[in-house]
């Protein structure tokens, strides 16, 4: 587990790390500690919807923790908002990782309400597909949901692939 002072927590299981939190000025040990349990492992998917908020010396500590795991497969799955926005902004983020699902933020114009949805790359959503993000549904009333977000922003990191 992580440092109970952080806002940062990881649990692992069967090779999963799950990330949730914040990512700031305290994740490094957390993230050290976390680069430590990995360590006997070849291949790692990182599960960050538990990410809520990430500030730029998050971000520093995160670059330094994928550091760590060089060499290993590290696959990104459940990429938070907060997650993709990094994703977007800083190259050295992903490092070699590869992103296989991530949450995409939808909202319902008749209720007002907000709903997340994973999708998962290369069976819901293709580069380029901002089609793919329309057809859904709200789980309270027939409307349709709306992207709450601008397609090409959000989705850029499928580019970069």
């Amino acid at each position: 587990m992580s440092d109970s002072a952080s806002l940062l927590t990881y649990k692992v299981d069967n090779g999963v790390a799950f990330v949730a939190g914040v990512l700031d000025e305290n994740a490094a040990p957390s993230l050290t500690a976390l680069a430590g349990a990995l360590a006997p492992l070849e291949a790692i998917v990182l599960d960050s919807a538990g990410l809520k908020r990430i500030n730029s010396l998050g971000v520093r500590a995160w670059c330094d923790f994928m550091k760590l795991l060089v060499g290993k497969a590290v696959t990104f799955r459940r990429c938070s908002p907060a997650f993709i926005d990094q994703l977007n902004s800083v190259s050295d983020f992903r490092a070699d990782a590869k992103v296989e699902s991530f949450i995409a933020p939808y909202v319902c114009e008749s209720s007002g309400k907000v709903f997340y949805e994973e999708l998962t790359i290369g069976k819901d959503i293709k580069k380029g597909d901002f089609a793919a993000l329309t057809g859904r549904r709200c789980a309270e009333c027939p409307e349709p949901l709306v992207f709450d977000d601008l397609p090409e922003r959000y989705l850029h990191f499928l580019a970069i692939l």
